[in-house]
């Protein structure tokens, strides 16, 4: 006696796998589920997109909403992860149905070889367009759009969604965070991501170009040292505790500066600085009498000469100073930095009544240019000019490294582009410097869109 075939495996096999590519007809359970898959799918993309940049916390928040915020990193982490099961289980359910039908209107034309893997081939780059163009992309700009109404909206729905994954959740986290700390991924991409934003903006014209030039300053700011603006030492106007009186004031009265340091010995034995205020009661003194100098003394700050900017610039501020000292690998003074130094390079040049205006940069015609000798190198290199890998900082410098003598005026030194002619020196620095172009760099250096230095213009009378 032939016994009947059991039906329990089949039938189970039937209920949790998608039906093959050989079986006719399809069922509607696995499209009225896939369904509910691409919501959800698009329910988590809506969320990743408001938990990665979240709105602000107010009190008019909803309690889940509140709750979703306090842990969003292990929120957000769930949210991924449902995203990543809802989409598995989408293309799970959908693929095997629609490539069934297609394999079947493809077969008679291609036969069943070509026809079946063809099929599967086609399907997948169908769900895949639609889950990024039609889902993804679709839901992500509403969800950046209205951020504050779509994560009260899906706040309840997250929080107990987070609670089901908690355990998983904190498994990733576990395993992610060391990962990206030692990788060190994190700021890299925030920084890429301010970019882009920026870049957008400039694109659609939201920022004019000042703004541009703005937030171009700051992210230039992170990578500057304090040697790269500081005022050179030979150009550090400074005082002597032993200094008579009369030479002392005479100095104070003509240099126009307002902070001086205070030496004792010389340049490189710091002991403060002076405000010219703190010398308004030595105008009082008789002929002759001495001044005590140590007393009025200012404390200072001493920062390396390679140093950041940024750092230099939080110590002022948490000291209440405007002045400090630039020290070398050598313990010696490098020059000093003060705070509207600092400044300068993020909002452009800050000229007060005081200040006589100096041309660092002028066009003179024929893509040639005048610049001042402490003009640095990549300022020039947004003319066009190129100097290799450069040691030096500043043209002068660059100059002086090449001839390895004393400088004097009508020297010349070739580089890429260019000649750099000394106008006017000083001692042994170069004050003064022509650059002019060759003629395959004329073009070049007269093109409008490679000069950036409009603020070193001479103003228009």
């Amino acid at each position: 006696m032939v016994e009947p075939p059991s039906l329990g495996l089949p039938l189970a096999a039937a209920l949790l796998s998608p039906p093959p590519l050989s079986q006719p007809g399809l069922s509607l359970w696995p499209f009225a589920l896939g369904l509910l898959l691409l919501a959800a799918i698009g329910l988590f993309v809506a969320a990743i997109s408001v938990l990665s940049n979240p709105p602000h916390a107010t009190p008019e928040r909803s309690k889940a909403t509140a709750l979703l915020l306090q842990d969003r990193l292990t929120a957000l982490a769930s949210a991924q992860l449902g995203r990543s099961l809802a989409t598995i289980g989408f293309i799970w359910l959908i693929a095997p149905p629609l490539a069934n039908d297609l394999d079947r209107v493809l077969a008679p034309l291609l036969g069943p070889a070509i026809s079946a893997g063809l099929a599967i081939v086609t399907v997948l780059i169908v769900l895949a367009l639609l889950l990024v163009i039609a889902v993804q992309q679709g839901v992500k700009v509403v969800a950046d759009r209205y951020p504050e109404a779509v994560l009260d909206l899906l706040a309840p729905t997250l929080y107990l969604w987070r609670l089901f994954c908690t355990p998983l959740s904190a498994l990733v986290m576990a395993v992610a965070q060391p990962l990206h700390r030692l990788l060190r991924l994190d700021q890299p991409r925030a920084e890429g991501s301010l970019k882009q934003l920026l870049d957008e903006s400039i694109r659609v014209a939201e920022l004019d170009e000042h703004e541009q030039e703005l937030v171009g300053n700051v992210f230039a700011f992170k990578e500057t040292t304090a040697g790269e603006i500081m005022v050179p030492r030979p150009d550090v106007i400074w005082l002597s505790v032993d200094q008579p009186l009369e030479p002392l004031l005479a100095k104070v009265s003509e240099s126009g500066h307002t902070r001086f340091p205070l030496c004792d010995g010389g340049v490189d034995n710091v002991i403060g600085y002076l405000h010219a205020k703190d010398l308004a009661p030595l105008f009082r003194l008789a002929p002759g009498e001495a001044a005590d100098l140590r007393s009025l003394a200012r404390p200072v700050a001493f920062v390396p000469e390679a140093g950041r900017a940024m750092t230099a610039l939080r110590r002022l501020q948490r000291e209440h100073s405007h002045l400090a000292i630039v020290v070398d690998e050598f313990g010696g003074m490098a020059g000093i930095v003060t705070l509207e130094d600092l400044l300068e390079e993020l909002v452009g040049d800050i000229q007060d009544e005081f200040d006589e205006p100096t041309l660092m940069m002028q066009a003179i015609g024929n893509g040639e240019w005048v610049v001042d000798g402490a003009v640095r190198l990549d300022e020039l290199e947004e003319l066009g000019l190129r100097f290799g890998a450069a040691q030096e900082e500043t043209v002068g410098g660059y100059i002086f490294g090449r001839l390895a003598r004393e400088v004097a005026p009508g020297d010349e030194v070739p580089i890429d582009g260019a000649v750099l002619r000394v106008e006017a020196v000083e001692g042994l620095r170069v004050t003064r410097v022509r650059v002019i172009p060759t003629t395959t760099a004329t073009e070049e250096l007269d093109a409008p869109e490679a000069v950036n230095f409009q603020r070193l213009q001479p103003e228009p009378s």
